[in-house]
């Protein structure tokens, strides 16, 4: 089972880095959505339970805002509604899924807590430009759990992405601030 989950991983990985060349918003989100879904089995076959569950809801998060006729108010009010979500989903992981985790482990599960609360943010409320900028910090913050859950694809996934958005940052935002001057 443990070969068959880093597997998916490595699938997975392929999605997330990937989407990052697509240049809309919506076709970025609808791969990422496709990468979480596989990440959350992944997750919970390797027993990272924040993993497994952040990407659950990421996947709903990803087909919500990859809506384009989503109003700037209803933006606004899925951000919270995600926001909220993966915060109860954190508190549920240390009071009931797993009350034994120690101070340390604890920090661990909230990483990639933070890092979709962030791109949550980002989603709901700014352009891909900015998502693909901001996605600097969350890879880092899953890159950190990924290490701690033995995750190889995922550990992968993450310095592709971030190397992936660095790259989409200087085809399609860089390029284009050079090109209005």
């Amino acid at each position: 089972m443990y070969e068959f989950a880093q597997a998916l991983g490595f699938v997975g990985m392929a999605c997330n880095v990937g989407s990052y060349q697509l240049k809309k918003k919506k076709y970025l989100l609808l791969c990422q959505v496709l990468g979480g879904s596989i990440f959350a089995v992944h997750f919970l076959l390797l027993g990272g339970w924040a993993g497994f569950m952040m990407n659950a809801v990421g996947v709903f998060r990803g087909l919500v805002f990859s809506r384009e006729d989503l109003s700037k108010k209803a933006s606004r009010i899925w951000t919270a509604v995600f926001f909220l979500l993966f915060v109860l989903c954190y508190v549920m992981i240390v009071t009931v899924i797993q009350p034994q985790l120690s101070t340390a482990d604890r920090i661990m599960e909230l990483l990639p807590t933070l890092a979709m609360c962030l791109m949550t943010v980002t989603f709901g409320l700014l352009p891909a430009s900015k998502i693909r900028a901001v996605s600097l910090v969350g890879s880092t913050l899953w890159m950190i759990y990924n290490i701690r859950c033995v995750a190889i694809g995922g550990v992968i996934c993450e310095v592709l992405s971030i190397i992936s958005s660095t790259v989409g940052i200087f085809r399609y935002d860089l390029k284009k601030k050079a090109a209005k001057k």
